[in-house]
């Protein structure tokens, strides 16, 4: 399994999406590899397959999962089982 840290960004919680800058592009291209899409489980709740976007370097989660986040909250853990399915927790 391989893990990575984002931090949450006023931007991801508004439009509900997990961004990267490009400082992290590296880190997140050997996290996902060449995929284009992957199973997500955001906190818990299964929200099926999203796209990577690797040029606006995001994955859309949705705003409705984003802004109910609690403030305390400022990291995105996302956990890689390696084949399809991403794990997102907020921490």
């Amino acid at each position: 399994m391989k893990i990575i840290q984002i931090k949450i960004a006023d931007r991801a919680r508004k439009y509900g999406y997990v961004f990267w800058t490009k400082e992290l592009d590296s880190e997140v291209k050997s996290f996902f590899g060449d995929r284009a899409t992957v199973e997500v489980d955001f906190e818990g709740a299964a929200l099926g397959k999203k796209n990577i976007d690797w040029k606006n370097r995001r994955i859309s989660i949705g705003w409705r999962w984003t802004r109910r986040l609690l403030r305390s909250k400022k990291v995105f853990r996302m956990t890689f089982d390696g084949r399809s399915s991403v794990r997102i927790e907020c921490q």
